[in-house]
């Protein structure tokens, strides 16, 4: 129905449409001199028990409504048709606290009263603390009075709510990880005052972390960040001298605070890059009320994001829908689509120019698709160079080892890989920053970030018991005991065993029972997306994300969307037809890796008198077992020492081969195989100074 005002203040209700020029004249008029049609905006208040409850009502202007109890609340009277409409939270309840949230909150205004607006009232999450962690503080300064609220957000244990009614120092009831990422944000201000959250993202350091909180009289701006990957986004408000540079998805506060009645415009000043996006102000001009300002919006637009592999020419350019050039450079995540792509637009990628110097032929995989209101990533390009001779490709390796027999904790050793006929001493280490910690496996994404394997050595424990699995991420280049940017906490009592990175960058974590991944950006705490109810001593994941996983005499294959007991779509058994010698046995897988078109090597060492490391080739299908064949051309280089037979094995992202070949004691030989002619010829070969294992190339 919808309502007019007449002299009594009553609503007058439609007697439908034969009776409209009737309604007309009992609202003063008909025809042109009638009044516009007006509607009214009510709500629905239920598990309310604390006081102090403030909705803040954006509809014809900004104005509050203060709930004392459950049931239907007027929240705007006399609406015009076509009118948008916010209701949001001004002030959360307390005594007790309680977190209240608005459901149906938006929307516009059509020809009917507006009544299924519901604010739901709960008690604050009260969740269980990490087993061990640090403080997590704020210090608070001019708060005009008491009603402050704080909500930690801590995926996946969050959030937590603090409340404070004085100025000074206040601890959350929650103890964090270091390296676990955070986000604060205030959800109820002191009556007639602000408070603003700095910094309200950050990262836990080895101290904890502080948050602070400047309060004072007037009410505040803020915004909700979504969509933004990218660096370098502006947003201000009422000009450049208030300016926030928002770095993730959040909600921001703009430090300065505004009186009722004061005009407010909210904008971006610089848009994202890298890549480049478009970001757009909803709800961003307005007259501040009686209340914060919550209900601004900052909208990033989808962007396209490609993983390059292989890349060595130059000139490599690529096209969106036939038109534009995007320059691709080397091997790598890259960007410099046009970001302003309306979502629902349908894409096709496809290669504008092939690199030269040397010439190369480059494909797309997952090339086409249809923009939607999360960023591509998945877009692959993948590059591959005639057969021209067997060149050494210039990288560095990094090894899992030791540089002696005595050292007691592994860390990860980098060894240039071009020093072609030399004995080769680690030029540089990764070591862990607790003499207690060892590092215990390796992998690098597309980038050149290593991923490290850790746990932590009980000394004095029978057979040196670990503890604290985690991964470690760091950034490229990194040596000595650098501080890692990220850190997984993995479920206690697994061992990071083996790891691997697919094209977009999840984290593929195997141990002896199960197979965890963890999404892109994942840290602290954060549950993992999938998990696979099987362990594996060696793991690869291709550009698609099937996953391969090695134990013992058998590869099993899992698609990328498998998880828990699946049945593997793939098993491998390299058998006794195919070692080197017919005297040997079946021996024991020693080394995994796909190379960048799926193909499936591995390093098996016999089990007889020879004990010599032999290279298996599994190429790509769906055959349930599928025994694979001997790659000729590097098993009659490989060594037929009769030390210990671990080989390890990897691809780098041109398609070059390198198998570690552990010999005798502390010494290692690490051959290169280039591709040549759909089989690979050595290009060069080194040997290692020190005890070194699984590694990785990049």
């Amino acid at each position: 129905m919808f309502t007019c005002a007449v002299s009594s203040g009553h609503r007058v209700p439609s007697a439908g449409a034969l009776a409209l020029s009737l309604l007309l004249s009992a609202c003063g008029g008909s025809g042109t001199n009638a009044p516009a049609a007006t509607y009214s905006l009510e709500g629905s208040v239920s598990g309310l028990v604390g006081s102090g409850l403030v909705l803040n009502v954006a509809a014809n202007g900004s104005s509050s409504a203060s709930v004392a109890a459950n049931g239907t609340v007027d929240l705007a009277k006399a609406v015009a048709a076509e009118t948008s409409y916010t209701v949001t939270v001004a002030t959360q309840p307390s005594s007790p606290a309680q977190v209240c949230s608005v459901t149906n909150g938006s929307g516009t205004i059509s020809n009917a009263n507006v009544t299924n607006v519901a604010i739901s009232c709960a008690a604050p999450v009260a969740a269980p603390p990490p087993a061990a962690g640090l403080p997590i503080t704020a210090t608070v300064t001019g708060l005009p009075g008491p009603g402050l609220m704080l909500q930690l957000n801590v995926y996946p244990n969050g959030p937590y709510i603090l409340t404070i009614n004085a100025n000074g120092v206040a601890t959350f009831p929650v103890q964090l990880p270091v390296n676990t990422n955070f986000n604060a944000f205030v959800v109820g201000s002191p009556p007639g005052g602000y408070c603003n959250v700095y910094p309200n993202v950050g990262v836990v350091t080895p101290t904890g972390a502080n948050i602070g909180v400047m309060c004072g009289l007037g009410y505040s701006v803020s915004y909700t960040v979504s969509g933004l990957i990218g660096v370098g986004l502006v947003v201000q408000l009422n000009g450049a001298s208030n300016q926030s540079t928002p770095s993730m998805n959040a909600v921001y506060s703009f430090f300065s605070s505004l009186s009722s009645g004061t005009s407010y415009t909210v904008s971006v000043v610089a848009q994202p890059t890298f890549p480049a996006q478009i970001c757009s102000v909803v709800n961003g001009t307005g007259t501040i009320g009686n209340a914060n300002v919550t209900n601004v919006q900052v909208n990033c637009t989808p962007a396209i994001l490609g993983t390059a592999y292989g890349v060595v020419g130059t000139g490599l350019t690529l096209q969106l829908n036939g038109s534009g050039n995007v320059p691709v450079t080397q091997s790598g995540r890259f960007s410099g689509f046009p970001p302003a792509i309306p979502i629902g637009t349908p894409y096709t990628i496809t290669v504008a120019t092939q690199p030269s110097a040397p010439t190369q032929d480059c494909t797309l995989n997952n090339a086409q698709g249809t923009i939607g209101t999360a960023n591509e990533t998945k877009l692959q390009v993948i590059c591959l160079t005639p057969a021209s001779g067997a060149i050494p490709a210039a990288h560095n390796a990094y090894f899992i080892g030791t540089t002696s027999n005595t050292t007691t904790n592994s860390v990860v050793l980098v060894v240039p890989t071009n020093d072609s006929g030399t004995v080769v001493t680690p030029s540089s280490s990764l070591v862990p920053i607790n003499s207690s910690d060892a590092f215990v496996s390796v992998a690098s994404d597309a980038t050149g970030n290593i991923y490290v394997g850790a746990v932590t050595t009980q000394m004095g424990t029978p057979n040196a018991q670990t503890s604290d699995p985690r991964i470690l991420m760091f950034p490229p280049g990194s040596t000595g005991a650098a501080t890692p940017k990220r850190t997984i906490q993995l479920p206690a009592g697994s061992t990071p065993g083996a790891i691997a990175v697919d094209g977009i960058g999840n984290i593929y974590v195997s141990d002896s029972n199960m197979i965890y991944e963890f999404a892109t950006g994942a840290s602290g705490t954060a549950a993992p997306t999938r998990s696979l109810a099987t362990g594996c001593t060696f793991l690869a994941v291709d550009l698609n994300a099937n996953i391969a996983c090695a134990d013992g005499q058998t590869v099993m294959v899992f698609a990328p969307t498998q998880s828990g007991s699946a049945t593997p779509t793939r098993t491998i058994e390299p058998g006794q037809a195919f070692l080197a010698d017919p005297e040997d046995i079946a021996g024991s897988i020693g080394g995994l890796a796909l190379d960048p078109t799926g193909n499936i090597f591995m390093v098996v060492s016999a089990g007889g008198t020879l004990r010599q490391p032999s290279l298996f080739e599994a190429a790509g299908g769906t055959t349930s077992i599928d025994q694979g064949s001997l790659v000729g051309s590097v098993n009659s280089v490989l060594s037929k020492e009769t030390g210990t037979p671990f080989a390890a094995i990897q691809f780098d992202a041109a398609g070059n081969l390198y198998i570690n070949e552990r010999i005798v004691g502390a010494e290692s030989i690490l051959w290169q195989f280039a591709p040549q002619n759909n089989g690979f010829a050595l290009a060069t070969s080194e040997a290692i100074n020190g005890s070194v294992g699984s590694f990785v190339i990049h």
